[in-house]
């Protein structure tokens, strides 16, 4: 009897896992189910990186490691609107100390000019084109000479992010690796920085 009855234990153990994986026939994990869930609109541009990486197994777990992290993500749009309804952004490189900027925020808040914030959440404006570009080049980088002893997860956390605070998304990777690359190339750069250690 008591062989019965551990049978049963285990065949409903079984059918419960069976009627888990139904209702989540992707496979992603809860955390990740809730980036998308948060994505709005935007859910078919992630989903579009997820299945552009589905026959690469460590690309497709980069691409989750930053869905999953997206919803704490945003660019802040920060402008001036002119009186007429204009946007206006003040050029900082014009200003020789930080004294002079707040001179002229002063002087256009008086001319009537009203200053806006915009904050963009990235799970809801990320496009796929801009994410799978970020992770090949990510992918390229890790691979250097100087890189390719970085364990994934720090991978993930120093190589792999497509940001670094709130500043507008750009394709700065690119031109970053485009300028300095071939220096550390050219100077037969082959470590990272003696202080590097791997998380544990």
């Amino acid at each position: 009897m008591r062989h019965q009855n551990v049978i049963f234990v285990l065949f409903c153990f079984a059918c419960l896992l069976i009627f888990l994986q139904a209702c989540n026939p992707s496979g992603h994990s809860r955390e990740l189910q809730h980036a998308l869930s948060l994505a709005g609109d935007n859910r078919a541009e992630l989903e579009k990186v997820l299945a552009h990486f589905q026959n690469d197994e460590l690309k497709l777990k980069a691409a989750k490691f930053l869905i999953t992290n997206m919803p704490y993500h945003l660019s802040m749009d920060e402008y001036f609107r002119t009186p007429a309804g204009k946007r206006y952004r003040p050029d900082i490189s014009l200003f020789n100390h930080q004294y002079d900027m707040q001179k002229h925020i002063d002087s256009l808040l008086q001319q009537g000019y009203r200053m806006v914030r915009n904050t963009l959440p990235d799970i809801e404006t990320i496009n796929s084109a801009f994410l799978i570009n970020n992770i090949e080049l990510a992918f390229k980088a890790w691979q250097k000479p100087w890189a390719r002893e970085v364990p994934f997860i720090d991978f993930c956390r120093y190589i792999l992010p497509y940001r670094a605070h709130i500043e507008p998304l750009s394709h700065l990777r690119r031109e970053m690796m485009e300028r300095f690359v071939p220096l550390l190339e050219a100077a037969g750069v082959t470590t990272l920085f003696p202080c590097w250690k791997p998380q544990v």
